[in-house]
């Protein structure tokens, strides 16, 4: 249709920004051939979406169950602005050749994070549409990631060590075979996507049945909340992270591992000012037995931030240093997320910081136990790098909504926001810097 080139570029090549800041960008064209457009808008949208199918309670009648349709919706800004030409102008005529047209726009300051998911999103998307009287427009739209910032720091809780203990008896035939004392301990309950969480698992087994693997996992825990048709609660979780120890301990022995768990890059906890999508962590310990003996697992709940703790790791925040001077093309919204948002009555804000449970600071280890080398340096970590933005380990297949039509370009390009890594290996971390490790002892 004459269009060589129709892309939408931003100041940054992450395209990453948090509340309050301004986007920067511009919207490049380059056309084959003369084209006559009334302007070139852009559509500038930041909203929440949840919509899964689930069966009817009750059947039709005749025994056949059916399936509903259950979603929510919110809105946290929406404005459509030319940047040339307008709806009611004079036709403008674009030169053949390559065209750039930049634009500013002024993010408000409460803001949920971007966040993928199969049945829903938050999301942040920029769509440039030079409209063409009486033919089909040239339309392109692009996602961009926001990082509500999540501050590990103001996070009490999030410095407190966890240590929580798993126990079983094992019988046979009506006879005790003896049982296994458990505990694991984190340093912890705070980290930042690049870190570790160094789990020690020890075990105290007075009975003869083998330990077959110890699995560590982080798990990523999602709450959908759907009001249309009715009210309903969608529950789902995910692994984003795990390892596995299959060296067994031996029977009748006490001893203990080190495993060693990478964050990968993955959205903040609570997801605060979202109040239809809600966002937990936990690590999950899971140890399997020999033969038909059931395995026990314990759930130690964490907090995902954006900023490590500055004993663990940088005393910095990439963001701050950000400064804009430009001023906005486009009109500013307001700092209140209350465009298209449902009144309190219907849904009470969700979020807030996730709760590490009863987390108690570390005690003394048992006698004859000792703990493996700190996972993190101390100190401010003013040496360290700031963090790289890295892709989701979870994106988008597509950022079309319903009512777009197929002609509209980048909508079907898998999108992935990116989050802040801190990709250093400590020193003394067991195995470093290879991959997570297990460590026996």
């Amino acid at each position: 249709m004459g269009v060589r080139r129709l892309a939408v570029e931003f100041d940054r090549p992450t395209a990453a920004y948090m509340p309050g800041e301004m986007v920067v960008g511009r919207v490049c064209a380059e056309f084959s051939a003369p084209k006559k457009i009334r302007g070139l808008k852009l559509i500038v949208r930041g909203e929440a979406r949840v919509q899964w199918s689930a069966k009817k309670e009750r059947s039709d009648g005749r025994g056949h169950y059916h399936y509903e349709t259950l979603s929510a919706d919110e809105a946290y800004f929406a404005s459509t602005f030319y940047i040339i030409g307008s709806e009611s102008g004079h036709t403008i005529e674009l030169p053949v050749g390559e065209l750039v047209y930049p634009f500013n726009i002024q993010l408000p300051l409460h803001l949920p994070g971007s966040f993928e998911h199969e049945h829903g999103h938050i999301r942040y998307t920029i769509k440039a549409v030079f409209d063409r009287p009486w033919k089909f427009d040239h339309e392109i739209k692009v996602a961009f990631t926001v990082v509500a910032p999540y501050d590990l720091n103001r996070m009490p809780e999030a410095s407190l060590a966890i240590r929580r203990t798993m126990d079983t008896t094992f019988c046979c035939c009506c006879f005790c075979m003896g049982s296994l004392d458990a505990t694991v301990m984190i340093p912890s309950s705070g980290y930042a996507p690049g870190q570790y969480i160094v789990a020690t698992v020890q075990c105290e087994n007075t009975s003869s049945v083998k330990i077959e693997k110890i699995k560590v996992s982080l798990r990523q825990q999602v709450k959908l909340h759907a009001s249309v048709p009715h009210w309903k609660t969608k529950t789902d979780e995910r692994i984003v992270a795990e390892q596995i120890c299959r060296t067994p301990f031996d029977n009748n022995t006490e001893d203990f591992v080190v495993i060693s768990l990478k964050v990968p890059p993955v959205a903040a906890s609570a997801l605060e000012y979202c109040s239809i999508i809600d966002l937990d962590y936990v690590v999950r310990v899971v140890i399997c037995f020999d033969g038909m003996h059931c395995s026990i697992d314990r759930r130690l709940p964490v907090l995902i931030g954006t900023v490590p703790l500055y004993g663990s790791y940088a005393n910095t925040n990439p963001m701050d240093s950000i400064v804009v001077e430009s001023a906005p093309s486009a009109p500013v919204f307001p700092p209140q997320p209350s465009i298209g948002m449902p009144q309190p009555a219907t849904f009470p804000v969700q979020g807030g910081f996730a709760q590490p449970g009863n987390s108690l600071p570390m005690p003394p280890a048992p006698a004859g136990f000792t703990f493996g080398n700190p996972p993190y340096p101390t100190g401010d970590g003013s040496n360290l790098p700031p963090p790289s933005y890295e892709e989701a380990i979870y994106a988008a297949r597509s950022i079309r909504d319903k009512e777009e039509s197929d002609h509209v370009e980048g909508v079907q390009i898998p999108f992935a926001p990116r989050y802040p890594v801190y990709n250093y290996v400590p020193p003394n971390l067991p195995g470093a810097p290879s991959a997570p490790t297990l460590e026996k002892r």
